[in-house]
């Protein structure tokens, strides 16, 4: 896979994940930042060719990410607070995502604990799939570490030398600290919404 559908693939993923729903070629290339919708499309084909992707004909949102083959497993590391920091720690079991398409690293997924990230739609009980990385965008949802043991979902702002962990709920104040204090464990790729509440 070239580095550009690479790109494609990832814009494709954040997409669906963002919306609910794939984006339009014109979309992909806004994101692209191409304008020539067919060299968006000749990317999209290749991708398509290559078995990561399948394509709907006559359909403007006809692109859809394409299963993972065989048994799709990611490890439930235990849970991560939606509200305060709590401690983090391990209690590991495996789940499986037999519909994700997670990429290529070791994913690890986490219940969600709190109602801090309600407006986003991340709800209490819900799991959530974390990509693990060391560094987040501005407005990704991340898990971030304070202080080297507490554990919180949260919107990531970075200003300066200070981290804004700011929640999806409106009755809730960003949390404010210095960077020293906050490591970024991972960023949230995909959910799994829990029915048992």
């Amino acid at each position: 896979m070239t580095p550009r559908q690479q790109d494609i693939l990832s814009i494709i993923r954040e997409y669906q994940q963002e919306f609910g729903y794939p984006p339009t070629l014109s979309e992909l290339g806004e994101r692209l930042g191409i304008s020539a919708k067919s060299a968006v499309r000749k990317h999209v084909q290749a991708l398509a060719r290559d078995g990561f992707i399948r394509l709907t004909a006559h359909r403007a949102r006809g692109i859809e990410l394409a299963e993972l083959g065989g048994r799709v497993t990611v490890r439930l590391l235990g849970a991560i607070a939606a509200g305060q920091p709590i401690e983090a720690v391990e209690i590991p079991e495996e789940i499986e995502l037999g519909e994700f398409l997670l990429g290529s690293g070791a994913h690890y997924a986490l219940r969600v604990k709190g109602d801090s990230m309600m407006e986003d739609g991340i709800l209490d009980g819900d799991v959530v799939i974390i990509e693990p990385r060391p560094t987040a965008r501005a407005g990704e949802v991340v898990v971030a570490l304070v202080d080297g043991e507490n554990a919180t979902l949260k919107r990531f702002y970075p200003q300066g030398d200070i981290i804004l962990l700011v929640p999806a709920n409106s009755s809730m104040q960003a949390m404010e600290y210095p960077a020293s204090r906050v490591c970024i464990q991972g960023v949230v790729i995909g959910q799994m919404r829990s029915y048992q509440r």
